[in-house]
């Protein structure tokens, strides 16, 4: 058996953590809803010996993930049983996909040995959890093709998404690089050399160019000061991350910033429509995939929210009325889905609902990139010209005195 580390929640809403012995994440599982205990994350206890061996082992990227995902597929739409799949796609891996062969490697020597497919699949460090509960569904069914291609959807569009999110703020992040090296040159080879030509001229200064000066000369200080500053964000950050009271305080105040804030709920909204579509297509309850749903949220603020709705939902009200009373979702989007409940097309409404989050939130990334690109520009343009005055602006007074 081995020590899990686990996070959960209880039936109140309340977050708990702690370490137990399983012998699989999926009887971790159980062993945790028996107690009353919703598992949200769970890791293995390693020994250093372990942590440093797994270091060494490249993980499975999204794209990785997903392309194994459709030739799993494609071999069981060929009649191929999932143990013969999955040593085929074992076998035929290339080199340098070490990460996928590997995880490959163990689930194909779990599922030989007798265990269900989700559980090997579960038994795997960052395997979305909402895999898992497909993979469960079709167990369930007897059949493994319908969950697994509404996941591979599903994978898709999430990462068309972050690629379009990624897209759109890499020439901002570029402009804001640049500026920073910009200004490092600046201060490190061009204000030295005016600095050592002034010291030696008994002249007065002006005032902008004497500024200038003395913020260079204090340049190490600020460095230092910025430096130290770094490391303490960083603590923090970890120190967050470590506390799930701070860490769910910390996803409160990023869920209600202005504009940031409504950016981070359209793309929980999204995966939330999404992801319950995507399992209810592939035959999972409503209450499952919602608990999936909260499970697969990395926002503490939002996660609370989905635990309330699920809970009223279990306690016999309809989806739409707990997203109502729990969510703030827009009303023409609450009708849609209570249209989707009353017709049983409840799949197609949420993703609908999908369809105009995914838009808003890439009109927004898009807005904020166009914001952003001119400001990042007039700033670099403003900062480099003041230098540029302020370093000459005593030559223009001593050509006036020899004149």
């Amino acid at each position: 058996m081995s020590e899990y580390t686990y996070k959960g929640w209880n039936t109140d809403g309340t977050m708990v953590s702690g370490q137990m012995a399983a012998r699989s994440k999926h009887e971790l599982d159980q062993a945790l809803r028996s107690k009353g205990i919703l598992l949200s994350e769970a890791s293995p206890v390693r020994s250093s010996w372990q942590f440093g061996r797994s270091q060494l082992t490249r993980t499975v990227s999204q794209d990785e993930f997903l392309e194994l995902c459709s030739e799993l597929i494609v071999l069981l739409k060929a009649g191929l049983t999932i143990s013969e799949s999955l040593v085929l796609m074992q076998d035929t891996q290339d080199e340098p996909r070490q990460g996928s062969a590997s995880m490959l490697t163990q689930v194909a020597k779990s599922v030989l040995s007798g265990t269900a497919v989700s559980e090997a699949f579960s038994d795997c460090d960052g395997i979305d959890p909402v895999f898992v509960s497909m993979l469960k569904t079709g167990e369930q069914s007897g059949d493994l093709l319908a969950p697994l291609c509404a996941f591979k959807q599903f994978a898709e569009r999430k990462l068309v998404l972050k690629n379009k999110v990624r897209q759109a703020m890499t020439y901002p992040l570029f402009l804001m690089v640049t500026f920073a090296i910009i200004l490092g040159l600046m201060f490190v080879f061009v204000v030295p050399s005016f600095i050592s030509l002034y010291a030696d001229i008994d002249v007065e200064l002006p005032w902008l160019t004497a500024q200038l000066l003395a913020l260079v000369a204090q340049l190490p200080t600020i460095v230092t000061s910025l430096t130290v500053l770094l490391v303490v964000w960083y603590l923090l950050l970890k120190l967050v991350k470590n506390n799930d009271q701070l860490n769910y305080q910390f996803d409160r105040f990023q869920w209600q910033l202005p504009i940031v804030g409504s950016g981070i709920q359209m793309l929980n909204y999204w995966q939330l429509c999404q992801g319950v579509a995507s399992m209810i297509r592939g035959g999972s309850s409503l209450i499952h995939s919602m608990e999936i749903a909260s499970n697969n949220t990395a926002n503490l603020y939002f996660v609370k929210q989905l635990k309330a709705a699920t809970l009223c939902i279990k306690s016999g009200e309809s989806f739409h009325q707990a997203l109502h009373q729990e969510l703030s979702l827009p009303k023409r989007q609450l009708k849609m889905l209570e249209i989707g409940e009353a017709s049983s097309q409840l799949a197609d409404m949420l993703g609908s609902v999908a369809d105009y989050f995914e838009t808003k939130l890439d009109a927004r990334v898009k807005k904020i990139s166009v914001l952003i690109e001119p400001i990042v520009m007039l700033l670099i343009g403003l900062v480099v010209g003041l230098m540029i005055v302020a370093l000459y602006l005593p030559v223009f007074g001593i050509v006036e005195i020899i004149g």
